[in-house]
């Protein structure tokens, strides 16, 4: 069930500006049990996939909430990318499921990011990616399992992503098994 197609020919992305990705964990087994199904796992990895083959993205970083289903996605998110390429991953409780809004600093830009990382993709809970979304675009999507929303922004540093920041374009990737 994991996705074996490797991209050729990709080209790390040298834009200009950065890019913030929200993904959300793959489905869950049901309440009281913090694991990915193989469907979850899948979704994963096709969004990860996706964003590498077709959007050209590559993360610097991958932030993750530090909860089993979140560390498992960002693990798989990380498999996508290359050996010895592929990105750190780094829990922060910022991005825990009802830490709504702590993971944006109000008017001193995001949480632990540092000029060295442009691209940003961070593993989440629904509600968390919609808090952000909320503050930086002015919408309140539901976000399903796996899928993954890309914000890219002018600012060339993470001090000047404020609340009054809006980005310069937004997409949603969905796992391939859902289009």
């Amino acid at each position: 069930m994991y996705i074996t197609e490797k991209c050729k020919g990709y080209v790390m992305s040298d834009q200009e500006g950065l890019t913030l990705v929200f993904i959300r964990h793959g489905e869950k087994f049901s309440e009281g049990v913090d694991r990915l199904t193989s469907k979850g796992k899948f979704e994963v990895l096709s969004t990860a996939q996706q964003l590498k083959c077709k959007m050209n993205l590559w993360p610097d970083v991958i932030l993750s909430s530090p909860t089993k289903r979140t560390m498992d996605s960002a693990r798989l998110v990380q498999r996508a990318f290359e050996e010895g390429k592929q990105p750190e991953i780094q829990e922060t409780e910022l991005l825990v499921e009802g830490s709504r809004g702590k993971f944006t600093l109000e008017g001193k830009g995001f949480a632990g990011l540092d000029g060295n990382h442009k691209t940003v993709f961070c593993v989440t809970h629904n509600n968390v990616i919609q808090s952000q979304f909320q503050a930086l675009a002015d919408g309140y999507p539901f976000i399903d399992y796996g899928i993954a929303l890309v914000m890219k922004f002018n600012e060339k540093s993470w001090a000047e992503i404020t609340r009054d920041t809006k980005p310069k374009s937004v997409a949603v990737v969905v796992p391939e098994a859902r289009q």
